[in-house]
């Protein structure tokens, strides 16, 4: 049933990447995120109305094949094939970075069904950042 929820705990200044698969709960189907979909992942302070700190937000166009969102250091990103059901999410470094530590950011994973204007949650939880203990500058 949706949203499932799905917490994450990473080092500030780390990139963090996970995957997940998602089963259509109306056809216990492969979700297929089609041409129909756009997908927004969102990250709050707290829950609505607390601030944004980032959102990223993408329609799936047909036969568009999305990688996972590599090489991203700054802001979130999500990438999904157009069948399948698997979404692959990336915090950048340099945003994780940029985020309160030792404390709970809200997100969750939307998709728009633009062909029914309807809204569904897939995924929700929490994502805290703890402190570093040693810096690494990142190159160029």
């Amino acid at each position: 049933m949706y949203p499932e929820n799905y917490d994450i705990i990473a080092v500030q200044g780390d990139t963090i990447r996970w995957s997940k698969f998602f089963i259509d709960e109306n056809t216990g189907t492969t979700f297929n995120f089609n041409s129909n979909y756009n997908v927004e992942l969102s990250v709050r302070n707290g829950y609505y109305p607390a601030t944004l700190i980032a959102s990223y937000s993408k329609q799936i166009l047909p036969g568009m094949t999305l990688t996972s969102p590599g090489g991203l250091t700054g802001g979130i990103g999500v990438a999904s094939g157009t069948t399948g059901g698997t979404c692959n999410f990336c915090i950048g470094w340099s945003f994780s970075n940029e985020m309160p530590t030792d404390r709970m950011c809200k997100y969750d994973f939307k998709v728009n069904n633009q062909s029914t204007n309807t809204i569904t949650t897939l995924l929700r939880g929490n994502i805290q950042i703890l402190p570093q203990v040693n810096y690494i500058q990142n190159l160029p």
